[in-house]
């Protein structure tokens, strides 16, 4: 009987892990993997220009949000990860060039309105079947 018990326990990790339900929390990855991704280059205007946790410029709107949420593929928790950032870095193009800007600057992780700064890392969020990822940043020339 102890066997059967704690082969369904191994069967049910197994198929948790397989899921992804286990990958659950926040996890920081590298931006530079992400921009570099085949998504990036595929959807991400290079006119508007992004920097990261720094920037100078003349700020026409700041603190601008982006927070993309998207369902967790098969793929790894990685790929997730860098596809829901290339979509909220997307979104942050997309209103700099609404609003005139040529860049978006001190962009910074701001999932659940708290601040993660840095160059070279952003924070990606796991839970359940959701992988979020928010940024803030301001729009400038």
């Amino acid at each position: 009987m102890k066997t059967s018990v704690k082969l369904a326990v191994i069967c049910c990790t197994a198929a948790l892990l397989a899921s992804g339900c286990v990958t659950s929390g926040s996890h920081t990855l590298s931006i530079t993997e992400a921009l570099n991704s085949k998504e990036a280059k595929a959807s991400l205007d290079p006119s508007i220009k992004l920097e990261f946790a720094a920037g100078k410029g003349t700020v026409l709107r700041d603190g601008q949000v982006s927070n993309k949420k998207e369902a967790a593929s098969d793929k790894t928790l990685n790929a997730d990860c860098i596809r829901t950032f290339v979509s909220a870095v997307k979104q942050l193009q997309e209103e700099a060039r609404r609003a005139g800007a040529t860049k978006v600057i001190n962009i910074i992780s701001y999932y659940r309105k708290k601040p993660y700064s840095s160059a070279s890392l952003y924070e990606c969020h796991a839970g359940g079947q959701r992988v979020g990822v928010a940024l803030k940043g301001d729009l400038a020339r």
